[in-house]
Order: structure tokens, then C-alpha cells, then sequence
């Protein structure tokens, strides 16, 4: 009867631990995926803070080489029959 009421418990506690274990795997998945995402997030703002700098970076050095921002672009429309062609 003692044997028999302690392999019962034994099996009882086991049972518990590998659902405990169950539960911590997959709450231990599912931050691994959060962290996955957290990380793939954070070098997409890298990327796009080093983007956004050497933008920056590019606009300042084309103000110091004396160039003038693009304003107004007028294109001219020329036909075909208006243009001389050469034999």
C-alpha cells in the first residue's frame, strides 16, 4: 500500500514538472520571437538613422560647395519636324 500511494505521488509530480516544463518552453518561444522582431526593428532604425544622416551630411556639403537648391524646373517641348537634321 505505501509503494503503491508513493509511486502515485512520484508520478503526480512528474506529471506537474513536465507540464511546468511545457509552459516555460513556450513562454521562453514566444520571447524568443519578441526578441527576434525587437531586433529586426532596432536595425531598420539603424539603417534609417545612418540614411537620414548622410543625407544630411550630403546637403551640407553640396550648401558648402555653393550649390543653389532646385526650385522651378521649365523643360521645353520640341517637335520632330522643328529640329534639323543633318545628312
Amino acid at each position: 500500500m505505501l509503494l503503491s500511494l508513493l509511486i502515485v505521488m512520484l508520478s503526480a509530480i512528474y506529471v506537474i514538472q513536465v507540464i511546468e516544463l511545457g509552459k516555460i518552453n513556450f513562454l521562453l518561444g514566444r520571447q524568443e520571437k519578441s526578441v527576434a522582431l525587437l531586433r529586426e526593428e532596432s536595425n531598420n532604425l539603424k539603417l534609417a538613422v545612418s540614411k537620414s544622416g548622410s543625407l544630411n551630411n550630403l546637403e551640407e556639403k553640396i550648401q558648402e560647395q555653393g550649390y543653389l537648391k532646385v526650385g522651378k524646373i521649365d523643360f521645353l517641348v520640341i517637335s520632330a519636324s522643328s529640329v534639323a537634321i543633318k545628312d
